[in-house]
């Protein structure tokens, strides 16, 4: 039977930019497994780098799981979600069982070009500076405008960085949202994130604040 290796499956808001927007409920698939070694510098997912056989869940199960919550938003994330081949699996029982369905991914991964441009299925992919050299751009420009690419935002110097990545991959055809998140959810970096992109009149970029960060559910 087919199985992915699950961290944790749970019901929350979407904290972070999404076709069906921040704030909006969704079951959280979280894989198992990273392959960026080291980690982020800035990971908020630690527990989720390990690789190896981690709470295997058959993909039959794992729908019943999800089809318990009773919302039909889901958000797969890791980890990184593309380590494992089921995943599109999993992905195309979820469309067919009518399911909003985005993937987070890290962007060193090449997507499986059959699986874009579907209606209930949105990619958000990082762009990660610190990775460059493993990052997939065949990714970028395969995105269209349901879909995102999210630079993580450390400081001046990483802003500048993504500013320059984001119109170079404008200028060379990839027509997608851009989304640039503060690290750690620092609301005095999000402040100067906002007032950067004042200052070099930057209006087609999101502020990517992660919400579930902010709020504290019961």
């Amino acid at each position: 039977m087919l199985k992915l290796n699950i961290n944790e499956i749970f019901a929350s808001i979407n904290g972070e930019v999404n076709k069906w927007s921040q704030g909006s409920l969704t079951v959280f698939v979280r894989l198992q497994g990273c392959n960026l070694d080291p980690p982020c510098s800035y990971c908020d997912t630690n527990y989720a780098q390990s690789t190896g056989d981690y709470n295997p869940m058959t993909i039959k199960h794992l729908l019943t799981k999800i089809e318990s919550f009773g919302i039909k938003r889901v958000t797969i994330t890791g980890g990184e979600p593309l380590l494992q081949e089921n995943i599109y699996v999993l992905i195309k029982k979820l469309l067919s069982r009518n399911y909003q369905v985005s993937v987070e991914t890290n962007g060193s991964i090449e997507i499986n070009k059959d699986w874009f441009n579907w209606k209930n299925l949105s990619w958000v992919v990082d762009y990660k500076s610190e990775f460059e050299t493993k990052m997939n751009f065949e990714n970028y420009y395969e995105l269209n405008y349901q879909d995102w690419i999210k630079f993580v935002i450390q400081d001046k110097s990483s802003f500048s960085n993504a500013v320059q990545v984001k119109n170079r991959l404008q200028q060379n055809g990839c027509c997608t949202n851009f989304a640039f998140s503060p690290a750690d959810a620092d609301p005095v970096l999000s402040g100067n994130i906002v007032q950067w992109l004042i200052e070099n009149k930057i209006d087609d970029v999101i502020l990517n604040l992660q919400i579930h960060k902010i709020i504290q559910v019961k």
